[in-house]
């Protein structure tokens, strides 16, 4: 090749790049200023409808309805939200960084249609639409690069180029726009689920009429449901995905889907957001495909039309289970921050006030009241503040005992079990009135192995409030709750720092044994004042023989637990002390002295010989009266070691 000819083809060359370069890129005319955003205050919130033209003969159309996106023409079914809220999102970075002048088109003598945008007809046209206005976009060509897209806006001469995403976002065809989940749960508030499968699967779930936050088995058998085993369907659906849309008339080849007479169905009833309508959705799941045997048919039918899709068959063996599954185990169905009050009944239903009392939640704070309501109890009629560690622990326990086992399913004479007339009734109210009720009965005994449970059944209000189940409850679940108001009052009996401790007198009959605390001396350490104590012991003469070592750390051990000490419950309260709890007359008892805010208080201990389920009892007086209650087993073994040191005759001897 001749050297002048190889120039002539490399100079050709250069001019059509540029030719090229011109047509893609022909220089932006400063109309507007460039940088600008086309939609400064776009609100992707206020666009109701989307429509979509492939070409004249395609296009697609979607609406939002009730809060959640639908196609709705030429078909209807559940759209893809995520895609189309990003396509109408993509409209806010629209700029003016690049476009082309109605004046440098008609300069170039180029017309939109050479940038593949046609107006004229309905191609590649995207409408957005709000209640009282259009938003409108023609899309055209990509550039060379494929990097950007020419576009042309309806009302406005000029050309613009986008990034590529602009377009590519859109789906390729109609089924792009669908939902691709076969039943979407969460799209709507779900009220009723009726599974109907081979023999013996099948069951019906409910919301609580009451409290829409919980649900209920309302067939086979009456009874509340796990919140958290439907919200594991819930997710299930969520997952199982269409993996091929068939068609959308059920009417036609019912027989080869197998939908005429379908192996099994589960239907969904709802309603949207701002219509009160009851909807139902239902899913059937008919033959296997033959050329994909791991996905079957299935039909949807909804108020609007009918559906069939390819999903995966294996799907159907997640619902044919035991309707068991969803059985809610926990006595007591409640979370422990809905719980606004607690009735304890200790009788049966006709005279329950005979002795009972009410925990009830002071508005809307964290504070508690028990309120006596029968002036025969210990508590009366009376309100008495609560001890807020006892009263979390009840919700604690009622938001999480579990029932052992089921007794029997259909009882129709609760007489058997006890629970005609309940030894003890324990009714839990929710925030919006919601009550469940849990009745204790008769006390059966295990031999093998060694265990007491009690009957029990549940009832409610809004719900499956006529349940026939009875249920075994463990004995020492069921008669752990307190039985009186007054059992709920602050558990602090004293309450001090050691430096505030004057003085312990331990009595045992006419004798007694006064252990002082003093101050010794105050030190300079490191620049600090350090005040030094040392325990003393009326009638002891330590200058003779000090106080052991291992004494003074009892005694200081012991004072600081009296400090903090609190009873472990409170089994009695009243003018005198009861008969049972009688102390003799060599009575123990700790008068304790001590300092609050800078005053002398003193507070007397008694101690009975009688001990509650293998713990001391001690009886103190307050408020004017004498509250008995069970002493903290490691706070008692320092007593009780203090007090054999005192008055026996080895250690320090008796003086």
């Amino acid at each position: 090749m001749k050297q002048g000819s190889t120039w002539l083809i490399i100079s050709l060359a250069v001019v059509l790049g540029m030719f090229v370069f011109w047509i893609d890129r022909t220089p932006m005319k400063t109309v507007v200023s460039k940088g600008e955003f086309l939609y400064p205050d776009w609100d992707p919130g206020k666009i109701v409808t989307v429509d979509f033209y492939y070409t004249p003969d395609k296009w697609i159309s979607v609406a939002k309805v009730n809060g959640h996106w639908n196609l709705t023409a030429p078909i209807k079914y559940p759209a893809n939200e995520a895609a189309i809220e990003k396509i109408i999102a993509s409209v806010k970075n629209l700029t003016t960084d690049d476009y082309i002048s109605k004046e440098e088109l008609e300069k170039n003598k180029r017309t939109i249609e050479e940038y593949g945008i046609k107006t004229d007809t309905q191609f590649q046209r995207l409408t957005l639409r709000e209640k009282n206005s259009v938003t409108e976009f023609h899309l055209g060509n990509k550039t060379v690069g494929e990097d950007e897209v020419f576009f042309k806006i309806t009302g406005k001469d000029e050309v613009y180029l986008a990034s590529a995403d602009f377009f590519d976002q859109i789906p390729k065809d109609e089924n792009g726009w669908r939902d691709s989940r076969v039943f979407q749960p969460y799209r709507h508030h779900v009220e009723k689920i009726n599974f109907k499968g081979p023999a013996p699967y099948g069951f019906e779930l409910a919301r609580n009429t009451v409290n829409p936050n919980r649900w209920d088995i309302l067939s086979p058998t009456p009874s509340r449901a796990d919140e958290g085993k439907v919200q594991e369907l819930f997710n299930d659906f969520s997952k199982w995905h269409v993996e091929k849309y068939v068609g959308d008339d059920l009417s036609k080849k019912m027989i080869e889907y197998g939908l005429d007479r379908p192996q099994a169905q589960i239907s969904f009833e709802y309603k949207d957001e701002n219509n009160s309508a009851q909807k139902n959705t239902l899913i059937q799941f008919g033959n296997i495909d033959i050329t994909h045997t791991n996905l079957a048919y299935i039909g949807l039918i909804t108020d609007m039309n009918t559906n069939v899709v390819l999903a995966r068959g294996e799907f159907l063996r997640s619902l044919m289970r035991p309707w068991q599954d969803f059985r809610c185990m926990k006595i007591w169905d409640v979370r422990t921050n809905d719980i606004q009050s607690v009735l304890f009944s200790a009788f049966p239903e006709e005279s329950q006030r005979n002795k009972a009392f009410l925990l009830e939640k002071n508005g809307d704070t964290n504070t508690w009241t028990a309120t006596g309501l029968s002036a025969n109890s210990l508590s009366g009629e009376q309100t008495y503040q609560t001890d807020p560690q006892v009263v979390d622990w009840i919700l604690q326990e009622l938001a999480q005992i579990e029932v052992l086992d089921v007794t029997k399913e259909v009882v129709n004479d609760f007489s058997e079990y006890g629970l005609d007339k309940p030894f003890q009734r324990i009714v839990t109210t929710g925030p919006k009135g919601d009550q469940q009720m849990v009745d204790f009965g008769v006390v059966v005994t295990n031999e093998d192995p060694p265990e007491e449970k009690i009957y029990m059944r549940c009832k409610e209000n809004g719900g499956s409030s006529l349940q026939t189940s009875v249920y075994e409850v463990s004995a020492k679940d069921a008669l752990k709750f307190p039985t009186e108001a007054f059992q709920l009052y602050p558990r602090d009996i004293m309450t001090f720092s050691t430096n505030d401790f004057r003085q312990m007198k331990f009595r045992l009959g006419d004798r007694e044994r006064v252990v002082s605390r003093e101050k010794k001396r105050v030190k300079n350490v490191n620049g600090k004042k350090v005040e030094e104590f040392s325990y003393k012991i009326k009638g002891y003469d330590d200058t003779k023989e000090p106080i052991p070592e291992a004494v003074i750390l009892l005694m200081d051990e012991f004072a600081f637990r009296l400090g903090e000490l609190r009873a472990d419950s409170w089994l009695n309260m009243g003018d005198e002390v009861p008969a049972e709890f009688e102390v003799k007359e060599a009575a123990r008892s700790l008068l304790v002295e001590y300092k609050v805010n800078g005053k002398n208080v003193e507070k007397e201990i008694l101690f009975s010989d009688l001990k509650v389920d293998r713990m001391p009892v001690g009886i103190v007086k307050m408020n004017g009266k004498m509250w008995i209650f069970r002493f903290p087993p490691a706070t008692y073994e320092y007593y009780a070691d203090l007090l054999a040191i005192l008055m026996g005759r080895e250690g320090l001897g008796k003086k």
